[in-house]
């Protein structure tokens, strides 16, 4: 048996970035502003090739055969190696990357946001598929003064770079959404049935205190208790340990949250006042009230709320067209007169409600069609402003969300203490990975799992 492999990228990169530095001395130069945006493409194909022992003696004897494998051993693969080696052929795998980053550092602080699409197409014995994954970052990060000090120094001094910076408090949050079709519906508008099974949605946090600063890290610890809420109450035994001392600096949390699909049919079938009083919860204050206005103007919960109206309006109604416009109009003609300007406010809503009427879906319906790019719309900010889990299952509901990961932290002793995690029903590795596992494949994406699924033996386990 013979098994070759081919694997072949190609990367494109685009930069463009501002800096504004202060010199001391012409000794040491130290940045006091960065800005930089980053924007980068990269294709790549993967060929797997068997050949049996049955099949070796063609291998042996077929010049053409023969010439397509020397090619691919080659480095080089085309549509004349494709039809040659078309029996043979376990599997194929081509992706498109293309991700785009913007990040900043003023002074001591500094994050980034990033937006990545991975597009994957799979073909094999079993027929083929594509798959899109859509990955949100969003990162902000506090540096060591001493390291960056030290890293300054060396970057003035000697030709090779500084020192690595540590980083003294960081939280990185991250949005994935991947599912199978045929064209990016992000992009490109559409929908996909909520029933689908090759659909996930992934919600990762990774929070980070390290020792310095004494006034950040109590900050920083009441932050990560503040994650913990709703995790059978773990919060409460950690805050008795943090505040005697049996636990310390350097803490982190690294947790992910998956929504199955029945999670989204959970959301779909709710009415729209629960989505209301859901929103309200995070945002602080009700988001049509008045009170507030400017708290709620700057933290983005008016742009939150817009979002989901949004969502809601396209998956409850069906496109107004202009024969629904036409009837609509000729109702509101036969009530009240276009030329009288007292009825234009009865006229307007009139013709609302009989539009509204005329698109309006049944509850099964909205599940055929769930618009993807308005629901990513809506998520993302949502994500970022919770701050439990609690509140991150009221759309979708308890029983539909898997929460995973696991708290490190120093004992009073200098050892190492270890919380895992564990809320929920696992209900697999996600769209693509499970689908690859199904065909036999290794994983050609990078794995886009929180580090928070990784485990220890021994370590406390947290399950409901």
């Amino acid at each position: 048996m013979l098994r070759i492999e081919h694997e072949l990228s190609k990367i494109t990169n685009i930069g463009l970035g501002v800096n504004l530095q202060i010199g001391y001395l012409d000794i040491l130069k130290t940045n006091l502003l960065s800005v930089d945006f980053e924007y980068s493409r990269e294709e790549s194909q993967k060929v797997s090739l068997l050949f049996t022992p049955e099949e070796m003696p063609t291998l042996e004897q077929d010049p053409y055969i023969q010439g397509a494998v020397a090619t691919v051993l080659a480095g080089r693969w085309g549509r004349d190696e494709e039809r040659e080696l078309a029996p043979y052929i376990q599997a194929h795998e081509e992706r498109l990357v293309e991700k785009q980053k913007f990040q900043w550092q003023v002074l001591l602080f500094g994050g980034y946001a990033t937006k990545r699409t991975e597009s994957l197409a799979i073909s094999g014995p079993q027929g083929s598929r594509r798959f899109y994954r859509h990955t949100d970052n969003r990162s902000f990060s506090l540096q060591d003064p001493l390291t960056r000090l030290l890293s300054d120094l060396f970057s003035s001094l000697l030709s090779f770079g500084g020192s690595q910076i540590n980083r003294i408090f960081f939280e990185d949050k991250e949005f994935v959404l991947e599912y199978q079709h045929e064209k990016n519906l992000i992009n490109e508008g559409g929908g996909i049935s909520s029933e689908q099974r090759d659909f996930t949605l992934r919600f990762g946090e990774d929070f980070y205190v390290g020792l310095k600063l004494p006034l950040l890290a109590k900050s920083a610890q009441k932050k990560i208790l503040k994650r913990l809420e709703g995790h059978a109450h773990v919060g409460d035994e950690l805050g008795q340990w943090l505040a005697s001392g049996a636990l310390k600096p350097p803490l982190r949390l690294q947790i992910a949250h998956e929504v199955s699909e029945s999670g989204i049919l959970h959301l779909n079938l709710k009415e729209y006042r629960d989505h209301f009083d859901a929103l309200s919860s995070v945002c602080g204050a009700r988001v049509d009230s008045n009170s507030k206005f400017f708290k709620k103007l700057f933290n983005g919960c008016l742009a939150m709320k817009d979002q989901f109206d949004a969502y809601w309006m396209t998956l409850t109604h069906f496109p107004v067209t202009a024969r629904v416009r036409g009837e609509c109009d000729v109702q509101v003609n036969k009530r009240y007169s276009r030329w009288n300007p007292f009825t234009w406010v009865k006229r307007k809503r009139l013709f609302d409600a009989c539009v509204n009427a005329a698109t309006v879906k049944t509850r099964e319906e909205r599940n055929l069609d769930v618009p993807l790019s308005r629901l990513k719309s809506f998520l993302v900010p949502y994500f970022h402003m919770v701050t439990n889990r609690e509140e991150l299952t009221v759309p979708f509901g308890e029983e539909n969300v898997f929460t995973h990961g696991q708290l490190t932290a120093r004992t009073g002793s200098g050892g190492t203490f270890q919380k895992h995690i564990r809320i929920g029903q696992f209900r697999g590795l996600g769209a693509v990975d499970s689908y690859q596992r199904e065909v036999g494949q290794a994983t050609l994406l990078e794995p886009s799992r929180s580090p928070a699924s990784a485990s220890d033996k021994n370590s406390t386990d947290l399950q409901e």
